[in-house]
């Protein structure tokens, strides 16, 4: 269900994840934590008042876009979580947002809108 590549606990991303982030952290500078943007990865670095909520979210979302869309929402979230003061959120809410359109561009991912 995730996009992730195997290896133990926590799950390494895909190709096109670390490229995405890659790409992003290069183009805006951001040096904060690691997050890999998987559901294990997502989970261990959340506060931990926020997981119930990611639990409840991931057991009703399908696969496909929603379901990109999930994993972008909370990886977003995860490294927000992380950030030591608002200007370290910010910059990692900027990060998030291109490394997740970069993502989505390469692997034509979380397209809600697409014509039926």
């Amino acid at each position: 269900m995730d996009d992730t590549t195997a290896d133990a606990g926590i799950a390494t991303p895909a190709p096109e994840w670390a490229a995405a982030i890659r790409q992003a952290r290069d183009e805006t500078g951001y040096r904060g934590p690691d997050v890999p943007p998987t559901v294990g990865g997502i989970r261990a670095r959340l506060r931990g008042e926020r997981h119930d909520e990611f639990d409840a979210e991931l057991a009703d979302v399908p696969d496909g876009a929603l379901f990109e869309a999930f994993l972008y929402h909370w990886w977003t979230q995860a490294l927000a979580d992380n950030a030591d003061g608002e200007e370290a959120r910010q910059a990692a809410i900027v990060f998030a947002d291109l490394a997740t359109a970069l993502h989505a561009e390469a692997t034509q991912g979380a397209r809600l809108n697409q014509p039926c």
